[in-house]
């Protein structure tokens, strides 16, 4: 009389260290996005409070606030497109290169 065993019931330890990482490495992503998100919104103030000089004459020769408004989340989103773009470039050649790496080894 043979019993097999599968992972799960021979290591159930195991299971909990998993769940464990995966848990902690949730923790550490959502940590990485709120520095991230902070870093950029940082960005973006420096960019404005640099500016306003140039805003106030855009102002005083006529430029609505709601132009300007529009004028500074164009210039945001293009900005954050041009990011997104270069991060998912990176991204490939990184991955491409990590890819490589693991197959030679």
């Amino acid at each position: 009389h043979l019993v097999v065993l599968d992972w799960m019931e021979l290591m159930p330890g195991l299971i909990q260290a998993i769940q464990m990482d995966l848990v902690s490495a949730f923790i550490f992503y959502i940590i990485l996005i709120v520095v991230v998100a902070f870093s950029i919104l940082n960005t973006f103030l420096m960019a404005v409070f640099e500016r306003t000089r140039e805003f106030g004459v855009l102002l005083a020769i006529g430029t609505t606030p709601r132009r300007l408004t529009k004028l500074l989340l164009t210039e945001s989103v293009s900005m954050t497109m041009v990011g997104i773009v270069i991060g998912g470039i990176n991204h490939g050649f990184i991955r491409t290169k990590l890819k490589r790496q693991h197959k030679d080894e």
